[in-house]
């Protein structure tokens, strides 16, 4: 600051000298007079982040003393039991005769059900199954999302199966490689999160993507979810198949609340049985939640943070549980974080829709823009860790992939996503507050 302020004096000397000389150099006067302006404010503006570091180290003491909350759930399909037996028997040794079509190695299945339905978490248990990973010579998963792109999807097939990045520009190129790569095995792919924009130039765009996995040996299999049947039914128009989906509808009470107790109890010593108010508010909680085992998950974790019935009735009364949409039911799941941790999370939401996180790289970043505070008991790493891990325990990130695991720089480390209703929902919010600080209210304002 002092440097500011010394060559303010020092302009402040020049201009003074020159205006003798010329009088017509005003605007140099008026730049100096601007330049005091700032100096001032950028002397409140560093008070006020003195004032915020203070207060975010008070609430990270405040952070390692809460109550331990470093388990997550046990790996269980809770609500999907039934849905899983489905895939796997679809999944097991086809007994369809031979064909003679393009596609007559490969048989399609479509998951079908709105967002936040369990349809990624369903396959992901199905694609980590035993019995699955013997039953084929290898396994893709290739999450699509909006505006897909043919090329890509293609390299992210082949990054699934060879663990790189292809170093190939055409579509012909790709085509050829995945080709050779598919070559009479036996392969399962997962192709999730399919969204329709135009029915026929989408079906012209996925035949482009398929074309080479028609030389893939007999009983390869293509799974796909979705949230429209006109989805599902644009892909059996493509390879020529008899239509066949499992739908996914909203969960039961008695599952939507299983879900959540095993989210908000998760390492609790003593079983939910032992905590009977607990129990009885979380079934209250659950008939708001819209069947939606993404809420129950994401409710769950708020519930987690303290087991005390003051707090889960106050989850209760809410009034965002009661506005029936499950955009409002996953907005508590952020608004209650601390600041520190709220301040990581914003700025997650400032990526693209449907972005992979890498947890060192995000927790680097974090340090870069000084949202964690050095401390004498943990390194800033170690802190930032903590923050995501937090994160991930209240599921508002994920692992997802291909094991979820990814190669870089001779590292292996773990794929995270922010489901796209929690990144629409916690995007659009903090849109709206980082509105409220600019002097257009009409202006559109745009995390990224």
């Amino acid at each position: 600051m002092s440097i500011l302020f010394e060559s303010r004096h020092k302009i402040l000397k020049i201009a003074e000298r020159a205006l003798k000389r010329d009088p017509n150099l005003k605007r140099l006067e008026e730049a100096v007079q601007k330049l005091d302006k700032v100096s001032a404010d950028v002397t409140t503006f560093l008070h006020l982040l003195d004032s915020a570091k203070q207060e975010q180290k008070e609430q990270e003491v405040h952070f390692y003393k809460t109550r331990e909350t470093g388990y997550l759930p046990k790996n269980d399909l809770i609500g999907r039991r039934k849905e899983k037996e489905l895939v796997m028997e679809w999944l097991s040794p086809s007994n369809e005769p031979w064909g003679t079509d393009l596609y007559r190695n490969i048989s399609l299945l479509s998951i079908v059900g709105h967002g936040g339905m369990g349809k990624t978490s369903l396959l992901q248990h199905v694609y980590k199954d035993d019995e699955i990973t013997k039953e084929f010579d290898f396994r893709m998963w290739v999450c699509v999302s909006n505006n897909f792109d043919v090329k890509k999807v293609i390299a992210d097939m082949l990054e699934s199966l060879k663990k790189e990045r292809p170093r190939l520009e055409t579509l012909g190129e790709l085509q050829g490689c995945l080709e050779e790569e598919v070559m009479s095995k036996k392969f399962l792919l997962v192709l999730d999160d399919i969204w329709e924009e135009d029915d026929e130039k989408d079906k012209n765009k996925w035949e482009d993507v398929l074309a080479p996995l028609a030389y893939g040996g007999f009983g390869s299999k293509i799974l796909v979810t979705t949230r429209t049947d006109s989805v599902a039914l644009m892909f059996v128009k493509v390879i020529k198949k008899k239509e066949k989906i499992v739908k996914l509808e909203g969960l039961e009470e008695d599952e939507c609340l299983e879900l959540l107790n095993s989210h908000a109890f998760a390492g609790v010593e003593n079983p939910p049985d032992d905590h009977k108010k607990l129990s009885a508010i979380a079934r209250e909680i659950v008939k708001k939640l819209l069947g939606s085992p993404l809420a129950a998950k994401v409710i769950g974790g708020v519930l987690k943070d303290n087991l005390d019935d003051k707090h889960w009735r106050i989850v209760l009364e809410s009034n965002l549980l009661d506005q029936n949409s499950i955009h409002s039911i996953l907005r508590l799941s952020y608004i209650v974080l601390p600041n520190h941790l709220r301040n990581c999370f914003a700025f997650c939401c400032m990526f693209p829709q449907d972005h992979t996180y890498h947890k060192d790289d995000l927790v680097r970043m974090w340090i870069a823009l000084g949202f964690i505070q050095p401390s004498q008991a943990m390194t800033m790493e170690d802190i930032g860790g903590r923050y995501f891990d937090v994160f991930v325990k209240k599921a508002l990130f994920d692992k997802v992939g291909d094991d979820y695991k990814f190669r870089y720089n001779y590292k292996v480390g773990y794929n995270y996503k922010m489901h796209d209703l929690i990144h629409k929902s916690a995007s659009n919010y903090f849109a709206h507050e980082c509105g409220k600080l600019v002097d257009d209210e009409e202006s559109s304002l745009k995390i990224y």
